[in-house]
């Protein structure tokens, strides 16, 4: 199953949390770092609603907000305003979160390869010239290619996350193939 599909599976569990916990969020992938962005229903009802159950569950502010990030390779969060959640509901979040991120990183990096955006020379690497990276670069370059296998089971099947959310990837035509 491609990371596209992984992603929108991820995004999809993410909606159904917020819509259980009068949430909206927003991905954006088109900055670095990309964030998660997790806000209270907007409207007036939604806030007499937050307002009628503050006892219950804590006061949430109209303009509250929990931001997620990777930066640096570490996950990163912060709060603007009174946004009270949950320790569950915040390390749920936080591992769809998780999930998004390395789907769409994987998705990313695919589509910039497969599409010629960045050929070789042009990708950024992070290894220093004097580090013996030209040994390493010299011995990958005289490895021969994996084989590709396919798995037994059935194809048709959908798979499950970690969390025991099943979920199938779309069937693909013959057009879009």
């Amino acid at each position: 199953m491609s990371e596209k599909y992984k992603f929108e599976a991820q995004k999809k569990k993410l909606q159904g949390i917020c819509d259980e916990n009068n949430l909206v969020f927003r991905f954006r992938g088109d900055q670095y770092p990309a964030t998660l962005t997790i806000r209270p229903t907007g409207g007036m009802g939604a806030q007499l609603s937050m307002l009628e159950t503050a006892d219950e569950t804590g006061y949430i502010s109209p303009d509250a907000y929990i931001r997620f990030s990777y930066d640096g390779g570490d996950l990163e969060y912060d709060m603007a305003e009174k946004f009270a959640i949950s320790d569950v509901l915040l390390s749920k979040i936080k591992n769809i979160f998780r999930k998004m991120y390395s789907f769409w990183t994987g998705f990313f990096f695919k589509e910039i390869i497969e599409n010629g955006i960045l050929s070789g020379d042009q990708l950024p690497t992070i290894a220093d010239e004097d580090d013996g990276s030209d040994i390493i670069d010299e011995a990958y370059n005289e490895m021969e290619p994996l084989e590709t296998f396919e798995d037994d089971e059935d194809d048709d099947a959908g798979e499950e996350d970690e969390d025991g959310y099943e979920y199938d990837e779309p069937a693909v035509s013959d057009d879009e193939a």
